[in-house]
């Protein structure tokens, strides 16, 4: 299948994050960046209160490049490869990952709080030049 697509899809254009804003429709195109980890712990209440919630930590993969910075939705068989278990690492033992990619992405209209894109990963692969 990815032989078939491959030859449509090469002819797109990389993303230009100038144009991206809220109420946008769904941006497709390339990016070489550097792909990575971050994590949260998303919280309820104010600290130091009563009703304070911490909650469990999360990660996500990102990708990066210049101005333009992506939070990555991917379910664990995407990342099938083995990639996956980054994620649950970057808990203990995940120092740093910066892996240059270049994938073929769907940016929708929607920002995290770090003011990351959320974007959707079709291709992803390593660069053969690196």
């Amino acid at each position: 299948m990815l032989a078939a697509v491959m030859p449509l899809i090469s002819a797109e254009g990389d993303l230009d994050p100038s144009t991206f804003k809220r109420d946008m429709r769904s941006h497709v195109g390339w990016v070489t960046g550097k792909l990575g980890t971050m994590s949260a712990k998303p919280s309820k209440g104010v600290s130091g209160t009563p009703t304070y919630e911490a909650g469990e930590e999360q990660g996500c993969f990102t990708l990066q490049h210049g101005s333009l910075k992506l939070a990555l939705i991917a379910t664990p068989d995407y990342f099938v490869s083995g990639l996956d278990a980054l994620i649950k690492m970057h808990k203990v033992l995940l120092r740093d990952l910066t892996m240059p990619v270049r994938a073929f992405v769907r940016v929708i209209p929607a920002q995290n709080y770090t003011d990351h894109w959320i974007a959707i990963p079709y291709v992803m692969h390593e660069p053969i030049d690196g």
